[in-house]
């Protein structure tokens, strides 16, 4: 998907909400290591926000999200920190309504 495109990244990453449309694509070395340190931070926070919206961190999600920290360059970027904070604050939450 283009790098601005938010819902096609979420469908690519999770798959489509009937599963039926479009699997989820896991996040396999080759997908992400061939990512660009923006597209890596744009995916992160169209992630992060998909946390706030379900409220929960299902496995699929967590494996996207985990991936894409982990090739996260440093020193990482203001907004990143901002992303990161919200990401931290949203499993927070979604923690404790378990």
């Amino acid at each position: 998907p283009r790098i601005e495109d938010r819902k096609g990244w979420v469908t690519f990453c999770l798959g489509s909400e009937d599963n039926q449309q479009e699997p989820a694509h896991p996040p396999t070395l080759d997908v992400v290591f061939c990512m660009k340190q923006p597209q890596v931070e744009r995916v992160l926070e169209y992630l992060t926000e998909e946390v706030e919206i379900k409220g929960n961190v299902d496995a699929d999600l967590g494996k996207w999200i985990y991936s894409l920290l982990v090739v996260l360059e440093l020193p990482l970027d203001p907004d990143v920190c901002s992303n990161l904070r919200t990401l931290a604050r949203s499993c927070s939450l979604a923690r404790a309504n378990l």
